[in-house]
This record gives structure tokens, sequence and C-alpha cells, in this order.
């Protein structure tokens, strides 16, 4: 049986703006997604056409409050012509009903994960960058999909880690599985 073969191989990018709460010292009342998606066979091409206006391989790129109104026109501009697809995902943290909404689900999740799944609670923060995350990373694979309508790897990278690629986080963790297991079967009495 022959493995399964893809016509493309799709990265995806996703990063945050905004803090995930609903807290009044909140520094902005926006928590915002963005997904990134493009073939891998353009990346060079994306990356050349932007290195000399805001360097995607920079190690230490600008940060958005360091960008000039001029530079992000630009930007603006130029992402249009590349190509690639981009999804923006957006929460109002200041909208009374949506703070009312959220408040409610952290209330009732966390109840029945300590009643009926006896797990730690989940924070606010966690349930809004769900949120944001799932939404951009769903719609972005949804509609590359329809669009191409060919079978396709995808790459996700999420705050520009890709965690499924790293092998030596791979042997940490299998390091770290491997003697956590050891410890509870010796401690069970099985040597």
């Amino acid at each position: 049986m022959s493995g399964i073969h893809f016509k493309r191989e799709i990265i995806l990018l996703f990063d945050e703006q905004g803090t995930p709460t609903l807290r009044p010292d909140r520094e902005t009342d926006w928590f915002l997604g963005v997904a990134v998606t493009y073939d891998l066979a353009n990346e060079k091409e994306i990356f050349s056409t932007c290195s000399k206006l805001f360097g995607l391989s920079n190690v230490r790129p600008l940060k958005n409050n360091r960008i000039s109104n001029l530079r992000a026109e630009r930007i603006s501009t130029l992402v249009t012509e590349l190509p690639i697809q981009t999804i923006i995902s957006s929460v109002n943290l200041s909208n009374d009903e949506f703070q009312r909404v959220v408040t409610l689900y952290e209330e009732l999740e966390n109840m029945l994960r300590k009643k009926h799944r006896q797990i730690r609670e989940r924070p606010i923060a966690q349930i809004l960058h769900s949120q944001v995350l799932d939404e951009c990373l769903f719609k972005s694979i949804m509609n590359y999909m329809e669009r191409h309508l060919t079978s396709s790897a995808f790459s996700v990278h999420v705050d520009g880690v890709n965690p499924f690629c790293w092998t030596g986080w791979v042997r940490v963790v299998w390091r770290f599985t491997f003697s956590f297991l050891r410890r509870v079967s010796n401690s069970l009495g099985g040597r």
C-alpha cells in the first residue's frame, strides 16, 4: 500500500494581537487573530518580495507600534499582490453582552470540568484564545481547500512555532514520558 501523496504543501501561519482578558485594565478592547496561508512553492517569492519593506525572515522584525503609517500603507498594498490567503478573526472585549456570555460560559464549563471530568478550571484567556485560533485555522484550511480543490498537506505554525515538526521537542517529550512512566511503575511495585 502506498502512502498518501499530497499535490501541495501548504504553510499556515497564525499570530494574535492583544491580550485575551475581560479585565478593565486590558491594553486594548480588541483581541485579533490573523492566519496567513500560502503554497510552500511560493515561499521564496513571497519572502524576497517582502524583504525590503518588512523582512518576514528577520530574527527581530519590527513590532506593530514601531511601524509608521506610511510603511503600514505600503505593506497593506504589497500584501494584496502576494499569492497568499489571509483570515482575520476578532473579538470585541468591551462588548457587555459578549462579556456576560463568556463569563457565564466560563462558570458553566469550569463547573462541568470539575464535577464530571475532575480536571482543572480553564481561565477566560484560554477560552478567548481558542475561539480566535480555531476560527482562523478552520476558515483558512476550508477556504483554501474550497478554492483549490486539491489534496494538500498543511503545516501549521502558531506564533512562529511548528510544534509538530520540532524533533528536539519530540525527543524531550518522549524522554519525559518514559521517565514519568518508569517512576509511576516503580511506585506501584512494578520493577
